[in-house]
């Protein structure tokens, strides 16, 4: 989780409106120099959070890999400029171009990261009910935290039950077979679950759905947020607007 004192003791809405608010003016900088700045402080505040880099470097790696192998295209289908330098075909608006996706992308995980990260269902409830979406969308985001792990487990199960009995993925028709025995046996294993999540529900609470619970804001909270959207604000009209 992350170790600054005053996001990890803040109130989970003031979290998210500081991602928010340094998150739009990086993805709005139209400067490759500006973007390439944001690289390195978003380091430091990796580091100053404590989060460790055996942490975040291999699901840094992993998530880049993907969006790495989209944009090397970019240097040699983006059209270039007249008079600009060209290597091996490449010219540079097209490299810059990619350079931009890569350094905003892994920005953008840092300072998500460094907001998020210890965060856990009933935060985002609280999130839901300070943003009115309800309470069937607050008890989705809650259940969805609570279950994913449990359906993955449920996958694993499933995978290992099929390994034992000599089930072996491959490309033929006997492997699509299995794939679609497993995945209908996971639907069915969801609704099963579902149905005993709704019993359990109305027993506590006497309804379908129970009320979303409010939590209070400090003093601090709302400075948090003022001073993150201020920041926000200033450095969107430096970047943008006045660059």
């Amino acid at each position: 989780a992350s170790r600054f004192p005053i996001l990890e003791q803040a109130h989970p809405t003031a979290r998210c409106l500081v991602f928010a608010a340094l998150a739009v003016p990086i993805g709005f900088m139209p400067h490759f120099w500006q973007i390439a700045l944001a690289v390195p402080l978003s380091a430091i505040g990796l580091f100053m959070a404590r989060i460790p880099a055996i942490w975040h470097g291999p699901r840094t790696f992993a998530a880049s890999g993907f969006l790495f192998l989209l944009v090397l295209p970019m240097p040699w289908t983006t059209p270039g400029q007249p008079g600009e330098p060209t290597w091996l075909a490449a010219n540079w608006s097209g490299t810059e171009s990619a350079l931009k996706v890569l350094c905003r992308a892994w920005t953008m995980l840092a300072l998500g990261w460094i907001c998020f990260l210890g965060l856990d269902a009933s935060d985002w409830r609280a999130v839901c009910a300070d943003l009115r979406l309800g309470s069937s969308v607050a008890m989705v985001v809650w259940m969805s935290g609570r279950c994913l792990r449990v359906l993955s487990g449920e996958w694993r199960q499933m995978r290992t039950a099929a390994r034992l009995r000599g089930a072996r993925l491959a490309a033929d028709n006997r492997s699509w077979k299995v794939i679609g025995l497993l995945v209908g046996m996971g639907l069915i294993r969801s609704s099963a679950r579902a149905e005993r999540m709704g019993v359990a529900l109305r027993l506590r609470t006497g309804v379908g759905t129970s009320q979303i619970p409010r939590r209070r804001w400090r003093g601090n909270d709302a400075l948090l947020a003022g001073c993150a959207l201020a920041a926000g604000t200033f450095l969107w009209w430096a970047t943008t607007v006045h660059p």
